[in-house]
């Protein structure tokens, strides 16, 4: 009797030790905190690229911002049919676009100038008309270069000028033509090939003209 007692009892003491144990063990369903890395679920976007924006200015300039970048484009020469279209200071609607008018804009007629640079030259741009504008006829040149010379450009018909005849030169400047082509007032030293390219009180001597 004594002895099933002791086994009795040990068997009781062997199935507490498994339960001691069995408590013991990790919880299966704990697995910690969560990850540094783990994704945020808080409803926002971690990314945050920049999306561009377009803004128009009044006066027909197109701005376009990347964060903190903005870069402009045609501002006041934007594209155009009309001058209505255009405003200060390019109030103009030129083959380009809105412009000044002002010397080297383009140009397919006088309209495309302002009064600062009011001829469309030959090459297509504006010009006031000056020393070295090109020309195609006098009417392309202003008042201080009024000859559209030999080369086809202005000239104010000065000494050494290129010319083909006398309406070339200046008659207050240089008014004879000599035998080199150039404008020359005909007096000391100018070439000559006959008296004719000599200032009255000059002979030509030895293709030079020569105080009498």
């Amino acid at each position: 009797m004594r002895g099933r007692s002791a086994r009795l009892g040990g068997a009781l003491g062997l199935v507490g030790l498994l339960l001691v144990v069995g408590c013991r063990q990790p919880n299966p369903e704990y697995l910690g905190p969560a990850s540094a890395s783990g994704m945020d679920t808080s409803g926002g976007d971690s990314s945050s690229g920049d999306v561009p924006s377009t803004s128009t200015s009044g006066g027909g300039g197109e701005s376009t911002s990347t964060g903190s970048a903005t870069t402009t484009t045609g501002s006041g020469g934007g594209s155009c049919n009309s001058d209505d279209q255009c405003a200060q200071p390019t109030p103009i609607c030129g083959p380009m676009g809105c412009q000044a008018g002002q010397e080297g804009d383009p140009c397919g007629g006088a309209a495309d100038c302002s009064t600062e640079a009011s001829v469309c030259s030959p090459d297509g741009m504006c010009h006031d008309g000056s020393d070295g504008d090109p020309c195609s006829a006098a009417a392309d040149c202003g008042d201080e270069a009024p000859f559209c010379g030999p080369t086809d450009v202005c000239q104010d018909g000065d000494e050494g000028d290129p010319c083909t005849g006398a309406g070339d030169c200046s008659s207050a400047l240089a008014p004879l033509c000599g035998p080199d082509d150039l404008c020359h007032d005909g007096m000391e030293g100018d070439p000559c090939a006959s008296n004719g390219d000599c200032e009255s009180g000059f002979t030509c001597d030895a293709d030079v003209c020569t105080a009498a």
